[in-house]
Formats: structure tokens, C-alpha cells, sequence
């Protein structure tokens, strides 16, 4: 479910799906006014498209826009509240042995940090745990860590379970529809 674009850059529609639901929920349940809080980082330029793309489908076009897409690079400095990262592909499946193809920030050590590093209060990873617990212990050392440290605290969801906890904060609704937030003063 990685495909590769014409360029070379690969998407993953699933998270890029998966991520845009979870940007419209936060903005539900914290007031749609937090949606510059929010950051969204991933590996590949084609994924930050397809990113804005589900948020365009999803939210009001102001919203949308407010709502900080880029790559590690365009992240350099700078930080948000809430950080969404995507990591698009966690393995090199489809590359030739030996081949150093790029698989984004994921075989990046340097930019790995600098992509969870740039959460202030909330991180969200949206990626293939399994295959970061199955990796290597140098291949991708920092992903290993990330992957036991969330394991450790019961903070992996698999897909389905994130689909149907997306579904009780945001019902399916024709329209751009936000509800009100929660409280007005309910931080992240």
C-alpha cells in the first residue's frame, strides 16, 4: 500500500488518511481555533501533498491551511504543540539489496530526532510498528527505542482500533461540520 510516484517519492494513503482524521479530532475535541497547534511531518514531499489534500477534503479550507504540513527539513527550528508524523514506508521491500535508495527520515537517525523532537506536548507516530520491533537493533536504532518506549506504555493502536476511536469523536458528517470543542479551557 506504498506506492511509488513517478518522481521516486512514495505515499501511503492510508496514513495520510489516518492522520487527516486525527487532525479534524483534535480540532473537535480542543476547538477547531487549535488547528495552527497542530504539525504534521513526514518523509516524502508526495505525502505532504496527499496530506493536505485529506485535510482540504476534511476541514474547512481556513482550517486546513492553518494546519503546518512538511518535511524533517521544513521542521528544522521549529516545533508545535501537537506533531502528527508519518512515516510513509519502514523498510526497504522494494529496493534492490545493497541499494541506498532513500526510505525517508525512517533510516535517518539525525532527522528521525529532529522529527520527534519537535512535539511540545503530543506525538503521535503513525507508521508500522512490527516492522520497527522487527528491524535490526542498528539498522534503525532510534525507531527500535520509539517503537519498545510506546510499546511499554500501551500507546500502540492498530488501524482498525483508530478508525473506530476517530468514528466516536468524529462521526461520519456530510460537510465540513466541527463540533464545538469540549471546554474552552481543556489544554492538550
Amino acid at each position: 500500500d506504498v506506492p511509488q510516484a513517478p518522481d521516486g517519492e512514495y505515499t501511503n494513503l492510508k496514513e495520510a488518511k489516518v492522520i487527516a482524521r486525527m487532525a479534524k479530532a483534535i480540532m473537535a475535541e480542543h476547538g477547531s481555533a487549535r488547528s495552527a497547534m497542530i504539525g504534521i511531518i513526514t518523509a516524502f514531499q508526495q505525502q505532504v501533498l496527499l496530506i493536505q489534500g485529506e485535510l482540504m477534503r476534511l476541514l474547512p479550507a481556513n482550517y486546513a491551511k492553518s494546519v503546518l504540513v512538511g518535511t524533517v527539513e521544513q521542521y528544522q527550528g521549529q516545533g508545535r504543540p501537537v506533531i502528527l508524523i508519518s512515516t510513509v514506508r519502514a523498510e526497504r521491500d522494494s529496493l534492490l539489496p545493497g541499494s541506498h535508495k532513500s526510505i525517508g527520515f525512517v533510516g535517518n537517525e539525525a532527522k528521525t530526532n529532529v522529527a520527534v523532537s519537535r512535539a511540545e506536548s503530543m506525538l503521535v507516530v503513525v507508521g508500522d510498528h512490527k516492522q520497527f520491533l522487527d528491524c535490526d537493533e542498528d539498522e534503525k536504532e532510534p525507531w527500535l527505542q520509539i517503537a519498545r518506549s510506546f510499546q511499554q506504555r500501551q500507546a500502540v493502536v492498530s488501524l482498525q482500533e483508530m478508525d473506530r476511536r476517530l468514528d466516536a469523536i468524529i462521526p461520519a458528517k456530510k460537510g465540513h461540520v466541527l463540533p464545538s470543542p469540549v471546554s474552552p479551557n481543556r489544554r492538550f
